[in-house]
């Protein structure tokens, strides 16, 4: 699984956010629905109050590389009806996790965001897989590229973590 952990702050993260409606990237929040038509965000304010009160995880997907319709099923653990995106199934997506806090013995101490994307996926229509394609891989690409462009590598206990150059300043007492 391709996965780049990065750590920004909230007007880098808009900056982000800007970039991927800029280029045609559709984001879904990963919560649950009442029905089985899923949310797609509208805008920064849509997104931030998604962050706030749903979901700290998302798919990303553009017509550039989901091939097939994200899957949404019925709970089958919950008493009434509720909807959710199953994993894997469809896309293929990109995953994004931007996290609320971090511990306060954090080595970073700012909140970091997950990209990533899985290596296979499964048709929505059976049960057999299909790889990542190339052009999600470019993709991920592509938004890893713009991400490190606004970050600085910092190394602590011989680990590399990509801080954005907004979120140092914040941590510069702290690192």
């Amino acid at each position: 699984m391709a996965d780049f952990e990065f750590h920004i702050n909230k007007q880098e993260w808009e900056a982000l956010f800007d970039y991927l409606q800029a280029n045609n990237y559709r984001i879904i929040p990963d919560m649950f629905y009442p029905t089985k038509q899923f949310n797609i965000i509208t805008g920064w304010d849509d997104f931030t109050e998604h962050h706030e009160r749903n979901a700290t995880h998302f798919f990303i997907i553009n017509d550039f590389f989901s091939l097939e319709p994200i899957v949404v099923s019925r709970n089958k653990y919950a008493e009434e009806p509720i909807y959710q995106v199953n994993q894997r199934k469809g896309g293929p997506y990109l995953d994004i996790s931007y996290y609320r806090g971090f511990a306060n013995n954090a080595i970073i101490p700012c909140i970091s965001t997950d990209l990533s994307y899985y290596p296979r996926f499964i048709h929505f229509n059976n049960y057999h897989e299909f790889k990542a394609s190339d052009e999600l891989k470019d993709s991920y690409n592509k938004i890893v590229k713009f991400i490190k462009a606004r970050c600085k590598v910092v190394r602590k206990n011989n680990k590399k973590y990509f801080i954005g150059y907004g979120a140092l300043k914040e941590l510069e007492h702290l690192l």
